[in-house]
């Protein structure tokens, strides 16, 4: 570059002396200088990370001179200059902030039906609603309306949707109840996770030929009874014998179960012995 500069000046330097001495119109002198011939697709400047003469370079070795050359950065305006937003966490979506205002990085919601008001960092709604958001536990811009728990799990949402039974147990094989307590066959639901479930029951029971002889059934939470869950039937008996062939036996209740623990139905006659036909134990998480 520095020899073109020079052959510039010697040839402009010549043209003036032929022009003074009057062998050439000094108005029709013409020169252009400019840089010798580059690559298509290059532009000229300089990437050595000092002063240096201009060269062509290749757009891509430019911006990765200017603003780095990291995999995944994003070019953006900023308020008065162009600037990198870098690459945000896995799973992180980009953003904007709308007119006058930066991209950046944020979380969405990505499955589940409750309605959200949150902002920052959720990143998935899973079944039954418990939210998990980026972070070993981080809550920095969860809404104030959602309580957070440990292990960065979500499980208190306002005005949420029941989820539909996540556990149907359903058997006609038939079972026989006696004067020992114990777990009605089938009707066992191990609770996933901590959380506050409604458990319903029902159940077909044939009676004994022991009159007066009292069906009791209750839920069980962890091997502990539910008193609120306690039922009894005792059918009305005429010359010894029981009146009825057939009753239904029912109960319900709301409860807090923590991960792992049972939920069992069971049942035990004060004398003799009930049949248990056709029934069903149906488990719903509320939160």
């Amino acid at each position: 570059m520095k020899i073109t500069h020079i052959l510039a000046i010697v040839v402009i330097t010549i043209a003036s002396l032929y022009a003074q001495a009057g062998y050439v119109d000094a108005g029709n002198i013409q020169c252009t200088i400019g840089p010798g011939t580059i690559a298509n697709g290059t532009v000229v400047g300089n990437i050595s990370g000092g002063s240096s003469n201009a060269g062509a370079v290749v757009p891509s070795a430019l911006f990765d001179s200017v603003f780095g050359g990291t995999q995944g950065d994003i070019l953006y305006r900023g308020s008065s200059v162009w600037t990198v937003l870098t690459p945000g966490t896995a799973g992180q979506y980009l953003q904007t902030g709308g007119a006058s205002a930066n991209p950046s990085w944020g979380y969405a919601v990505t499955s589940g039906t409750a309605p959200l008001s949150v902002s920052g960092s959720v990143v998935s709604l899973s079944t039954p609603l418990a939210l998990t958001y980026g972070g070993t536990g981080n809550t920095t811009g969860v809404a104030t309306n959602i309580t957070a728990t440990s292990n960065s799990t979500l499980t208190s949402l306002p005005n949420y949707i029941p989820q539909l039974p996540n556990n149907s147990a359903y058997s006609t094989t038939a079972t026989t109840i006696t004067t020992t307590n114990a777990v009605i066959s089938g009707m066992t639901y191990t609770a996933p996770a901590l959380g506050t479930y409604l458990v319903t029951f029902s159940g077909n029971v044939t009676a004994g030929s022991n009159a007066g002889a009292v069906l009791t059934i209750a839920i069980y939470v962890g091997g502990s009874q539910n008193t609120q869950s306690l039922r009894t039937i005792e059918p009305y008996s005429s010359a010894g014998f029981a009146v009825f062939t057939n009753s239904t036996a029912v109960t319900n209740a709301v409860f807090t179960a923590a991960a792992g623990q049972a939920i069992t139905i069971q049942g035990t006659a004060s004398a003799g012995t009930y049949t248990m036909g056709a029934r069903e134990l149906d488990v719903v998480r509320l939160q």
